[in-house]
C-alpha cells in the first residue's frame, strides 16, 4: 500500500523525489563540511539529514537502499546502543549514545544521497571544493594562532589530534581527486595535497604519523610487486629524510617517545584497567558497565586523578578500542565490534578484488586507505563512543556502503 501510494505521488509530482533528494544533499554536505572545519554546525546539519531521510525511505528508489551490509551496520549500532543503556548506572557521560545514534543517522544518510551521472552537485566536484576548503581554512587557523597548542598546530580544532585525524583521512582522497584530474584543477589539488601534508606533521601528532605509514602500507599491497618494493624503498627514505633534517620536529617527537616509553601514560591507564575490571560482576563482563561510565568509575584508582600542583588529568576512556568496547559493552560488544570490522573491511577488500574497471578498484583503494588511515589514527587516542571518532567514522562508512552497492554493477 505504502509502495502503491508513493509510486502514484512520485508520477503525479515528480519535483517532490527532487526535493527530498536536494535537501538530503544539503544536510549531508553541510555535515561534511562542519565535520572537516571543526565547527559545532553538524547539529543543524544533522536535523536537515533526519528530514530528508524520512521521504527517501518512503521513497522505493531509496527505500532500495535500506538492505545489505546498511541493515548489519544499524543492527550493530543497535547491538552496542541496548547494552550500553540498559547497563549504565548513572547518566551517561558525554553524550555517547547520542554520538552512537547520529553516528547510524548520518551513515544512513549518505547511502541514501542520489548516485550516477546525474547525480547532483557532483560528487568528485563536491569533494573536491570541501577539500580545498579544508587547507585553506586550517591553514588560515594556523596562520593566525587561533588555537594555542603546546605541542603542535591544530589549525581550527581544539585538540592536534583532531587535526592529524581529518589531516591523514583527506591524504588518499586527495590524492585519488588529483590523479584523475587535469589542467589547473590538478595543479590546484596537488597544492592541496602537499598542504594537507604540511598540516598533519604541523600537527605534531605520533598517532597521525602512525596512521599515515599504515595507509602507505596498505596502498603498497594492491599495487604489483616491482612497484610495491620500489614505494617501500620511497616511503623509507622519505622518513629518514625528514627525520634526519628535524623538520617539523618528527625527530624530536619520535625520540621523546622513545625516551619515555617506560612513562607513557598509555602504558599507566591500561594497568590501571585491568586493575578496575577484574571486580566486574558476571553481567558487567558480559554486556559491560555502559556506555560513558569509565570517566567516573576510573577516577576512583587513577594516577592522575590527585596530581599536584592542579595538574589533574581525567581521562574518559582507556585509549584503547578494545579495553574501552569491553568496558562499556562487555564481551559481547567486544564480538560486535570485531566482527563489525572484520565484515567491513573483508568487503571492501573483496569488491577491490572483483572490479575489473580501473576507475572503480581506484575507488575502492581510496576508501580502504581512509578506511585504515581512520582506524589506526583513533584505535589508541579517541574515545571509540565520542562523537570525535563516531562522526568521522559515518563519513567513510556512508561512502564505503555505497560503493559496495554500486560496485556490483561494475565488477
Amino acid at each position: 500500500m505504502i509502495q502503491m501510494t508513493m509510486g502514484l505521488l512520485s508520477r503525479r509530482f515528480p519535483d517532490r523525489r527532487k526535493f527530498a533528494s536536494g535537501l538530503l544533499a544539503l544536510g549531508v554536505h553541510g555535515y561534511a563540511l562542519s565535520l572537516l572545519m571543526g565547527r559545532g554546525t553538524y547539529e543543524p546539519a544533522l536535523i536537515i539529514c533526519a528530514v530528508a531521510v524520512a521521504p527517501r525511505v518512503l521513497d522505493p528508489e531509496g527505500r532500495s537502499r535500506l538492505r545489505g551490509p546498511l541493515i548489519w551496520v544499524l543492527l550493530a549500532g543497535v547491538a552496542f546502543l541496548v547494552p550500553g543503556i540498559w547497563m549504565a548506572s548513572r547518566p551517561i557521560g558525554g553524550d555517547f549514545h547520542w554520538a552512537l545514534a547520529s553516528c547510524l543517522l548520518a551513515t544512513t544518510a549518505i547511502v541514501m544521497l542520489p548516485l550516477g551521472p546525474d547525480a547532483r552537485p557532483n560528487p568528485s566536484t563536491a569533494a573536491a571544493f570541501m577539500m580545498m576548503v579544508f587547507v585553506a581554512f586550517h591553514l588560515a587557523g594556523n596562520a593566525w594562532g587561533v588555537q594555542e597548542n603546546k605541542v603542535g598546530w591544530a589549525g581550527g580544532f581544539n585538540n592536534i589530534h583532531y587535526m592529524a585525524l581529518f589531516a591523514v583521512m583527506s591524504m588518499p582522497l586527495l590524492i585519488y581527486l588529483t590523479l584523475g584530474a587535469g589542467g589547473r584543477v590538478r595543479r590546484l589539488l596537488a597544492g592541496a595535497l602537499a598542504a594537507d601534508f604540511w598540516l598533519l606533521m604541523q600537527s605534531h601528532s605520533r598517532p597521525g604519523y602512525l596512521a599515515l605509514i599504515a595507509t602507505a602500507l596498505v596502498f603498497l599491497l594492491f599495487v604489483a610487486p616491482r612497484r610495491r618494493w620500489l614505494g617501500a624503498l620511497a616511503l623509507l627514505l622519505l622518513l629518514s629524510g625528514v627525520y634526519a633534517s628535524g623538520l617539523f620536529e618528527f625527530s624530536a617527537r619520535i625520540n621523546d617517545f622513545l625516551t619515555h616509553l617506560d612513562q607513557e601514560e598509555r602504558a599507566v591507564i591500561w594497568r590501571e584497567f585491568l586493575r578496575l575490571q577484574e571486580n566486574s560482576t558476571p553481567a558487567q563482563w558480559l554486556f559491560g558497565h555502559g556506555l560513558g561510565q569509565y570517566f567516573m568509575d576510573y577516577q576512583a584508582i587513577s594516577s592522575f586523578h590527585d596530581l599536584p600542583h592542579g595538574l589533574n588529568r581525567d581521562f574518559s576512556s582507556p585509549h584503547n578500542f578494545f579495553l574501552e568496547v569491553l568496558y562499556s559493552c562487555g564481551v559481547w560488544g567486544l564480538l560486535v565490534f570485531l566482527s563489525g570490522y572484520l565484515a567491513w573491511f573483508r568487503a571492501v577488500i573483496q569488491a577491490i578484488r572483483a572490479n575489473q574497471i580501473p576507475e572503480w578498484r581506484g575507488l575502492g583503494l581510496m576508501l580502504l586507505s581512509v578506511m585504515t588511515a581512520q582506524l589506526t589514527m583513533c584505535f589508541f587516542t579517541i574515545p571509540f563512543f565520542s562523537r570525535h571518532h563516531l562522526h568521522p567514522l559515518s563519513l567513510i562508512l556512508g561512502a564505503s556502503l555505497a560503493y559496495l552497492q554500486q560496485g556490483r554493477n561494475h565488477e
